[in-house]
């Protein structure tokens, strides 16, 4: 659990805030000219290319200390880890006193430039128009003028240019580090202390690997064909004890009084590069998106990033500090040294994190360091409850056959021998045609007929969405004594989600989820997996960024022109996509395994995050409904295909689940069976469950059932093992069982109540701890960007 200090009120080190310069950034294309894409050393800058274009505040750099203090600044340089040297260092306060000098320059010819018009205006009151040109004081005035206007845009040029080498250079110098740390490596890291003591065995322990397989837990073997080297999955009460630890984690934390978050998954480069991190390296360990498709998104490899977005361009209220946040979010890492730990779980591209994440002020100076023992305390507090001591290949025989007695001389001779000869010839010659040929016919075959979608159920309505069939109602309608309101005014106002100004920060269609907004999800989510566990469910922890051959088995299409699919950069992560749904890392767990005809119906449960780039971006672009990364709990069923109704069976089982489920968060809803154009390729027959969300005045998909039959395992090869030994191509089911942003909307809208407050549902009350979500007591963040009318004023060079 990493920690990070002071992001808006406290600024400390050698690179502080201060106030922007006069001068206004020019436009985005004007500049477009002056500043490249990539800067003068050649690593792309986010935060300059960021501020250039007017969505933030420029940092300007404080560099009194760099300037006045350039050999201790060396020395701290060259003391941390990095390719900055002392010559990088002298290289930047070169440039910066350039800079300072041609900005001198502007301010001293802006004031002439100033004091020449105030003479021409003189000039030209006190005298008429042919005394003009004859007073030589009138001419030299214009001609100086003219020199000034030439030189200023040569200086602004070069400003520009300056500017941008400086930051280029600048933006890279670390943190100024504390004077106790130690000089060095990683061997000269100082022990502080040893707690609880090392486990003694009477026995050779086992690896963490060993021990997972063999208890059922972790599953590494055969996964970089569908999700890459580096991957997992966590079975049954490895799954578990996932959940167990976040909740322990972010329990422990909100007890003490943390806020707990939900924070994005991808965010722009800028927010990156704020944190100290390099998303545009050579070698980073960010996972970029596909740039063609989704220039400047990234995924983030610590909720640190996520949490430092949510208070970016925001001010705190000095009454709400220290604030200490919380959130548990995916990570994702690229590891590009893949020559350690290249087995197990330590070092591993994908995995969930609970992060704390503190803002302090800065009065005393101490203030950080404060909360960075509280954070170190909470650490060992929380690692000592979990009673830790912490400081073959088939050898195949060949059989030779022996060589005729028969000598090549007396072969020849042989018209029969001959004959044949010259036939076998004419028939590899043939063969090598045929086989190009049904390699050709082979490969177009399978680009057509694997777009074929699978048969559909005769009960199924023909025609679009209008032509679906309400199955049944259930539940009645919400009625309000006031005119209800929309999950946003309701979100914003309860302080449980926010939307605005993050465009530059994690993209369009994006939130945070707050306080209660927070633990709603987790409450959800908790629900879900507790009542499907009850039911026999296996939980699963499934990857989130896999080959494209799975989501091609599943039905979907990750290089369609307008695919939903986010794609990572083919460039430096070629075939890796973001999952959009649970089902397709499941699918990748079966893929290419037999399932014992005993265990039969397999049924699975996993949460996870999703995310889906909605290209149809002038539908739902406001609130929860439609968004590009979500978490949701996902049911996927294996079964049997002995009578043909094995797999309908598991529908209608898991059809009544949701509606159990939904029916104890008291929703009003209705189970459609959806006609044929709404039937994705893989689905034989889909139910959908669409809530009553009383904001929207309509109802809204909450949830979807569907019926592959053998669509999927014939595709992916998933098949089960009868008592006889035979194989046979397996039946999947998929349903959702809680997607959490559109169960947020109907519980926010549904429950709400005239004074702005939401009953909590009873069954969800143990799980949130609340019975009604009020109004927070502390003061809302305060935008404090640039895209605004007036502000306070910005704060000034640390001088401590």
């Amino acid at each position: 659990m990493a920690t990070c200090m002071s992001v808006v009120t406290r600024v400390r080190g050698a690179l502080s805030v201060l106030p922007p310069i006069g001068r206004r950034w020019p436009s985005r294309r004007s500049s477009a000219a002056v500043v490249p894409h990539r800067l003068r050393h050649g690593a792309r800058s986010s935060l300059y290319e960021h501020v250039r274009e007017g969505y933030s505040d420029k940092p300007e750099l404080d560099m009194r200390a760099v300037c006045e203090e350039t050999d201790k600044v060396i020395v701290n340089v060259e003391s941390r880890k990095g390719d900055l040297r002392g010559d990088d260092v002298r290289k930047i306060v070169g440039v910066w006193q350039e800079l300072q000098a041609v900005r001198t320059e502007i301010s001293e010819l802006e004031k002439e430039k100033g004091s020449i018009s105030e003479t021409v205006k003189n000039l030209v009151s006190q005298n008429d128009k042919k005394a003009l040109a004859n007073l030589p004081e009138y001419t030299q005035a214009l001609q100086r003028g003219r020199d000034i206007r030439v030189r200023l845009n040569q200086l602004y040029l070069k400003d520009t240019e300056l500017d941008q080498e400086h930051y280029s250079r600048a933006l890279r110098l670390p943190n100024s580090t504390h004077p106790d740390v130690p000089v060095g490596d990683e061997s000269q890291a100082r022990v502080v202390e040893y707690v609880g003591k090392k486990a003694e065995f009477a026995f050779k322990p086992r690896g963490h690997v060993e021990l997972g397989e063999e208890l059922g837990l972790i599953r590494q073997r055969h996964l970089s064909h569908i999700s890459g080297h580096r991957s997992y999955y966590l079975r049954g009460a490895g799954a578990r004890l996932q959940t167990a630890l976040q909740n322990f984690a972010l329990d422990t934390l909100q007890r003490r009084g943390f806020i707990p978050l939900v924070v994005p998954d991808m965010l722009k480069g800028v927010v990156f590069e704020g944190c100290g991190m390099q998303p545009n390296a050579q070698r980073s360990q960010v996972y970029s998106l596909d740039p063609a498709r989704f220039p400047d998104l990234n995924l983030a490899g610590t909720g640190e990033v996520g949490v430092a977005g949510y208070f970016m361009d925001h001010a705190v209220n000095w009454k709400d500090l220290p604030v200490r946040t919380v959130c548990s979010s995916t990570c994702y890492r690229a590891e590009t040294d893949t020559g350690r730990e290249t087995w197990g779980l330590y070092r591993v591209h994908h995995f969930n994190k609970v992060e704390m994440f503190g803002v302090t002020a800065d009065e005393t100076g101490e203030e950080s360091s404060q909360l960075l023992e509280e954070f170190v305390s909470l650490q060992k507090e929380m690692f000592s409850a979990l009673e830790l001591h912490y400081s073959t290949q088939p050898v195949f025989t060949l059989t030779m056959m022996h060589r005729s007695c028969l000598t090549k001389t007396f072969l020849l001779q042989l018209p029969e021998y001959t004959q044949a000869l010259q036939r076998g010839r004419d028939i590899r010659v043939r063969l090598n045609q045929l086989y190009l040929k049904d390699t050709e016919l082979d490969q177009e075959h399978y680009s057509r007929a694997l777009r074929l979608p699978n048969s559909t159920h005769p009960d199924v309505p023909v025609g679009d969405e209008s032509q679906a069939r309400v199955v049944e109602y259930v539940g009645k309608k919400a009625e309000f004594a006031f005119k209800p309101r929309g999950h946003v005014e309701l979100g914003e106002e309860l302080g449980l989600i926010r939307q605005r100004h993050l465009s530059h920060i994690s993209g369009h269609r994006s939130y945070y989820l707050r306080g209660a907004g927070a633990r709603l999800q987790t409450a959800l989510q908790n629900f879900a997996l507790d009542t499907l566990q009850r039911r026999g469910f296996i939980p699963l922890v499934v990857p989130d960024m896999l080959k494209g051959v799975v989501f091609e088995g599943c039905g979907m299409q990750p290089n369609a022109q307008r695919s939903q699919v986010y794609s990572l950069d083919p460039a430096r992560f070629p075939d890796l996509n973001l999952a959009g749904t649970g089902e397709v890392g499941v699918a990748g767990y079966f893929m290419d395994h037999a399932v014992n005809w005993k265990d039969l119906p397999v049924r699975t449960v996993c949460s996870s995050t999703c995310y889906r780039a909605e290209t149809d971006t002038g539908r739902e672009t406001w609130g929860l409904y439609r968004v590009h990364h979500f978490n949701k709990v996902e049911m996927f069923g294996v079964t049997a295909d002995e009578t043909g109704e094995e797999s309908s069976q598991l529908l209608e089982e898991f059809v009544s689940l949701q509606k159990e489920m939904f029916s104890a968060l008291e929703l009003h809803y209705r189970v459609l069976d959806m006609p044929t154009q709404e039937l994705g390729p893989p689905a034989y027959r889909k139910y959908d469950i669409e809530a009553w969300m009383p904001g929207r005045n309509s109802y809204g998909e909450i949830s979807s059932a569907s019926n592959c039959t053998d669509y999927q395992s014939r595709r992916l090869n998933m098949l089960y093992e009868r008592e006889d030994g035979s194989l046979q191509y397996a039946h999947t089911v998929n349903a959702t069982a809680c997607a959490i942003p559109r169960m947020i909307i109907s519980i926010l809208e549904t429950h709400q109540t005239k004074d702005g407050t939401v009953r909590v549902p009873r069954a969800l009350q143990p799980y949130l701890g609340l019975e009604v979500i009020e109004k927070p007591k502390y003061t809302p963040l305060k935008y404090i960007g640039p895209n605004q009318h007036s502000r306070p004023p910005r704060p000034g060079p640390n001088r401590r």
